[in-house]
């Protein structure tokens, strides 16, 4: 007989819900979608990463598991 209790399958928690994982990844993809606008020639590290954490926080995000890390990669060493 196949098993079919979703949170046994996806090995998710009482409470989790689908919808809601839903909301937060879209919002995770504005965050981003609002930092990368504001990334220019020539910013440094430093401000992207200043610069992410205050979008972060005027879109209403909590604090997430980590800060915010930006590192520029030189389009010639790859």
């Amino acid at each position: 007989m196949a098993n079919t209790n979703v949170q046994e399958i996806e090995k998710t928690k009482e409470g989790f819900s689908e919808n809601l994982f839903f909301q937060i990844r879209d919002k995770s993809f504005e965050a981003v979608r609002r930092i990368s606008e504001q990334i220019y020639v020539g910013m440094l590290e430093e401000d992207a990463n200043q610069m992410a954490i205050t979008t972060l926080q005027e879109m209403g995000t909590r604090q997430g598991w980590h800060k915010p890390y930006t590192i520029f990669l030189n389009a010639c060493h790859r």
